[in-house]
């Protein structure tokens, strides 16, 4: 569990690095180590559902900014393969007010 991107529902690659590390850790699997999207990702997507459900009519310029702004970090960023800069440049296309809102609201 926990390997979907709540905010895309994405789950592929995901599963595939979840693959590589259980296959890397096969003889521990008694110990069951649990795969887990990271603390800033989890993060980002509960700021962004908060953003969909309380304001979805902003989502359609949302979405064009989010695949125009920046389209070389958008597909590491929702892959989860973002780096701090990539990620910090596709926030920052986002509108500030209602994301900004969002995370103090949290």
């Amino acid at each position: 569990g926990g390997m979907i991107r709540q905010s895309t529902g994405s789950a592929f690659l995901n599963i595939q690095a979840h693959s590589r590390h259980l296959a890397s850790r096969i003889n521990e699997l008694p110990s069951r180590t649990k795969f887990q999207i990271s603390r800033r990702y989890r993060t980002l997507d509960k700021i962004f559902l908060k953003v969909l459900k309380e304001q979805p009519y902003l989502m359609p310029s949302i979405f064009e900014r989010f695949f125009t702004g920046n389209p070389n970090a958008a597909i590491p960023f929702l892959s989860n393969c973002g780096n701090l800069r990539g990620d910090f440049t596709m926030v920052m296309t986002m509108p500030k007010r209602p994301f900004l809102r969002a995370w103090v609201g949290w």
